[in-house]
């Protein structure tokens, strides 16, 4: 089991540094010596998961991975409901909007509609959002049972941004304001002059599929904008609700 979980965080990998990367540099992020990681990618690329330039010798992700994302996809729809979705409240707020996934201990980017503005907060898809700093994180965490929350707090929760402040405490606090709220709200936690607004996604069952969220700069969140936030959120979240 985890040999596989290995092998699998390096295909993570290629979500978070996308273009093509050296064995090197993988066995080094996943903390895998070269031997291990090599056998492993080998294995991969048999398969077609991974595939390997013969000039450069670099690693990339290979077509294998296309047929299993269409048929997920065509299974259980969730890209294709979900990006109209995060698109309508980009347009209509003018501010970034994010989906994210759950991903072993983090969430994972699945989709993303940025501001039509000079000056406006970047998101790249397949990024990494960190549970404890981040709106969508805290939203996902407010969802969560007890004991998901804990195993975070008992984790490592580095600072995104320096001299923040981020304190198992900090973090219970505001998960605490989530529940009580129905949404999350952070305040340059993850990103200098960024702030950030979500709420979780829930399928028709009830189980947690993501987390759909905004992001602005902090001067452009005035009590009037989070309202706008607020409602164009709710009613996305509701219809993908009865859409997934």
């Amino acid at each position: 089991m985890k040999t596989v979980t290995k092998a699998l965080s390096l295909l993570d990998l290629f979500l978070e540094t996308p273009g093509r990367q050296s064995l090197g540099a993988l066995a080094e992020s996943a903390g895998l010596d070269k031997a291990t990681a090599r056998r492993m990618l080998v294995a991969m690329c048999d398969y077609g998961l991974v595939e390997q330039d013969g000039a450069s010798r670099l690693y990339a992700l290979g077509p294998r991975v296309l047929p299993l994302a269409r048929a997920r996809e065509a299974d259980r729809p969730l890209l294709s409901v979900v990006d109209p979705e995060v698109r309508a409240v980009a347009a209509a707020l003018g501010e970034t909007c994010h989906f994210s996934l759950p991903a072993h201990g983090a969430l994972s980017v699945l989709c993303v509609a940025e501001a039509d503005r000079p000056i406006r907060v970047h998101v790249r898809e397949g990024s990494t959002l960190p549970l404890h700093t981040t709106g969508a994180g805290i939203a996902f965490l407010a969802a969560s049972d007890d004991s998901v929350v804990e195993r975070v707090l008992a984790g490592p929760m580095p600072a995104a941004v320096p001299g923040s402040y981020v304190t198992p405490a900090v973090v219970r606090a505001a998960v605490a304001d989530a529940r009580r709220l129905g949404y999350a709200r952070t305040d340059q936690t993850f990103e200098a002059d960024v702030t950030g607004t979500a709420r979780v996604v829930r399928d028709g069952r009830g189980a947690v599929v993501g987390a759909l969220g905004v992001a602005m700069p902090v001067h452009r969140m005035t009590p009037e904008v989070e309202a706008q936030t607020l409602a164009r959120l709710e009613q996305a979240v509701d219809r993908l609700t009865s859409s997934l």
